[in-house]
């Protein structure tokens, strides 16, 4: 029942817009201004994966990949948060379909190089990722998967970079919510379940999985990450 209520409402969400905009206009204009302010304020704030990462690592040098650049706002998040030696950004920059909308990222490759610039350790690599796995020449300390949200391209982005990923490393990604984009979580699930008790972690709305099973006692009892749930 709920899948179809959210099937529904993704039908539904232009045309109910649309509803909205003619009946009352300014309403709709404002709603609109008020989202794009919340959305400029959610992007400036470090995402829960990027915050355990700090904390985790410490200091430690990193190299890292980001799967699902857009504008870069949350590649520069990881930059000014973490010590990062060297960042893959992957992103093909090209129109594709999600949850049957089209999508567009014909100015924001722009933007993002802009947004970017002063930091030299970034390599853009302008490929789907599927295809981009063979340009990463080094191993991973972690993995930060924000691409294509169905389904089959969430399975297999974690299936192709989590190779990738050094033993006590961490790959996870964005948008695990389970009343709105239930492929990932779906695709999420389906992995931990394949792979046993491993580390896997859930903050909103973040999800990341530690390569190698270690116990954060030490980091809860500094409080320096006490949010920590272990689902499995």
């Amino acid at each position: 029942m709920a899948k179809v209520i959210l099937d529904l409402d993704k039908k539904t969400l232009k045309l109910r817009h649309a509803i909205v905009k003619m009946i009352a206009p300014q309403l709709y204009y404002e709603a609109v201004f008020l989202q794009t302010v919340f959305l400029q304020i959610i992007s400036a704030i470090p995402r829960p994966m990027t915050l355990f990462m700090k904390a985790y690592f410490g200091s430690k040098q990193l190299v890292g990949l980001e799967i699902g650049v857009a504008k870069g706002e949350n590649a520069l998040s990881i930059l000014q948060e973490l010590p990062i030696r060297k960042l893959f950004l992957i992103d093909p920059y090209i129109p594709y379909v999600e949850r049957g909308q089209p999508l567009s990222f014909e100015e924001t490759f722009v933007k993002a190089k802009e947004r970017l610039s002063k930091f030299q350790q970034v390599t853009f690599i302008k490929k789907t990722s599927e295809e981009a796995v063979k340009d990463v020449d080094e191993p991973l300390d972690f993995v930060y998967i924000d691409g294509n949200h169905s389904y089959e391209y969430v399975k297999n982005d974690i299936a192709l970079y989590y190779p990738l990923v050094k033993l006590g490393g961490v790959i996870g990604g964005h948008d695990y919510t389970p009343y709105h984009r239930t492929e990932v979580v779906q695709a999420v699930n389906e992995f931990v379940k394949k792979h046993g008790k491993i580390g896997f972690y859930t903050v909103f709305p973040d999800w990341w999985i530690i390569k190698k099973w270690q116990k954060l006692e030490g980091l809860r009892k500094r409080g320096k990450w006490a949010t920590l749930m272990p689902i499995i």
